[in-house]
């Protein structure tokens, strides 16, 4: 469909005259092969990046019975602390020119241990985040599947 509005454009413009017309002509042509391009790639040659910003990589292994617990926290601060505890998340080092303290706030966090399944997750009530939940039970079923 969008070829076929930047064909017509080219048309239209083409017809009209005018020095730069015949850039703009080329402009829009040049942007209809693209599109047509991108549009000719088949979608699993194009990484797919999920709602969370992640791009599912090789699974480690696949679980498909295990049980799960899900631990509720009523803020991001508590669910960094117990990752950190966990050792599930390394605790801040102060870095930077300025020497300041970076930290990572975690939302959701995942333990995997003898066919148990730990997600560790803020509660709904404070934040909805669906894809949270499913990418921490992805863990649960693939481990460690991303970078």
């Amino acid at each position: 469909m969008a070829e076929a509005a930047a064909l017509r454009q080219a048309q239209v413009e083409r017809t009209s005259g005018g020095g730069r017309g015949g850039r703009r002509v080329v402009a829009w042509l040049g942007a209809a092969v693209l599109v047509s391009l991108v549009a000719a790639c088949p979608a699993s040659a194009r990484p797919r990046e999920a709602a969370d910003g992640y791009v599912f990589g090789d699974a480690e292994f696949v679980r498909t019975e295990f049980k799960v617990t899900i631990v509720e926290y009523d803020d991001a601060a508590a669910v960094t602390e117990a990752a950190i505890e966990a050792g599930a998340l390394v605790a801040p080092t102060v870095s930077g020119s300025y020497g300041r303290v970076v930290r990572t706030r975690v939302f959701a966090w995942s333990r995997l241990r003898d066919g148990t399944c730990e997600i560790h997750i803020l509660k709904p009530a404070v934040r909805y985040q669906p894809e949270l939940l499913g990418h921490e039970l992805a863990h649960c079923i693939y481990g460690r599947w991303h970078s």
